[in-house]
Order: structure tokens, then sequence, then C-alpha cells
């Protein structure tokens, strides 16, 4: 079982960031694991923007938009030496596993973390239809002709629009 864990929320901003940060940061405590939260994504992560995390932290954060923790895009990340670094400053602290919430990009950048550097990475795959239905109803993007008003789903790259 791992000691300890990180959380980031990374790339834009998207309704439920909130809640999935809180449930990893509340369920890991329970189960005994040390909880680091990362400000501002992976940039956050390579300039070691990090504190130890506790229940009260995510207290009250639920109803509110966007993420607590913050984002940023990160160019240094996409980088074999931007996500060295990254490594080095989570072994230094004994951090042992790394919760990326984010969309496509975001995970990206975390598969590319575990491909690498044999940094643990896991990606479930009957999620598939869930992330489907993330963000639906919330971030109107265009009006096509003809259309209804379409709405992009943050995070999901599988293509799926929603159409109210």
């Amino acid at each position: 079982m791992l000691k300890s864990i990180a959380v980031l929320t990374s790339g834009g901003d998207s309704p439920g960031m909130n809640a999935a940060a809180r449930a990893v940061v509340r369920t890991a405590l329970y189960e005994g694991v040390k909880v680091w939260g990362i400000r501002g994504g992976y940039h956050g992560l390579l300039e070691e923007d990090m504190f130890e995390m506790k229940s009260r932290d995510v207290s009250d954060i639920i109803q509110r938009g966007g993420t607590f923790l913050g984002t940023a895009r990160c160019k240094r990340w996409k980088t074999p030496e931007g996500r060295m670094m990254g490594y080095k400053h989570l072994t230094d602290r004994g951090i042992e596993g790394l919760c990326v919430i984010g969309g496509d990009g975001s995970l990206r950048g975390a598969s590319l973390l575990s491909k690498e550097l044999r940094y643990g990475c896991e990606y479930d795959h009957r999620c598939d239809q869930q992330a489907a239905r993330y963000g639906f109803g919330t971030s109107p993007r265009h009006r096509p002709r003809g259309h209804g008003p379409q709405l992009r789903l943050a995070g999901s790259r599988l293509g799926h629009l929603g159409r109210r």
C-alpha cells in the first residue's frame, strides 16, 4: 500500500474537479495515506509548490467552481527533462503516487511520466462512458447552423458532444 500520494489538477477548469480532489484526499487520509496537494498543476510540481493536506483543506469546496488547487499549462512538462525534475521533486518527498485530475493533455502527461520513469500510472478504461458524460450541460461552446446549442465535454477526447 502506498504511504504517500500527491494530487494535482491540470489543464482547463472543469466542473467536478474540486469534488474529485476532495474524494481522493479524504479517501487516502481515511486509509492512512499521507496526501500532498500541488498548486498550479504540473507547473506547481516543477516549482515545488506543494503542501501536506488534511481533511479540513477540502471542506466546503464541492460547490465551488474551478479548482481550489489551481491549474496551469506547463510547456516544461512536455520535455523529458521537465518530467525528470517533477519525478525528482516527488521522490525527494517520499511521494509514491500521483493523482492527476484533468483532461486528455493532463492524462497524457501522467502517462509519459509512467512510461519513461516507471512511476505508477493507472487508467481505468471502464470509466470511458462516465467520462463522456462528465461536464455535460456546463460548457457551451458554439451553435452550429441548423442545430441546437452544442456542448463540448471538458477533458473528453472521446468526441462525444451533448446536445440540449
